[in-house]
């Protein structure tokens, strides 16, 4: 289980967050999941996972759907900084054996 409850990051949103960047905007990070333990938090983007886009919940469960036990999930993950800039960082987890 990845544990995120997130909105598609659409264009009006994206202008509101002013950000350039599409993806699952992450809402609230569900105990115990694999996004806990890779450090996700609220208001950061999900952009890719394992390679693939990522724009809504399905996106992701689609993303994970071929994650065996005990594999890395790579993500890429938008965070806005302190300054109020956004900056990407790619995150690397490993699934529960």
């Amino acid at each position: 289980r990845f544990g995120v409850l997130g909105e598609e990051v659409t264009p009006e949103l994206a202008a509101r967050l002013e950000t350039g960047f599409t993806g699952l905007l992450v809402r609230r990070v569900l105990p115990g999941g694999l996004a806990e333990r890779a450090g996700i938090e609220p208001g950061h983007i999900l952009v890719e996972v394992n390679g693939e886009a990522v724009r809504t919940e399905g996106d992701l469960r689609a993303a994970l759907a071929s994650v065996e036990s005990g594999e890395t999930v790579a993500l890429w993950v938008a965070r806005r900084l302190g300054s109020g800039e956004w900056a990407r960082s790619f995150v690397f987890v490993e699934t529960p054996e």
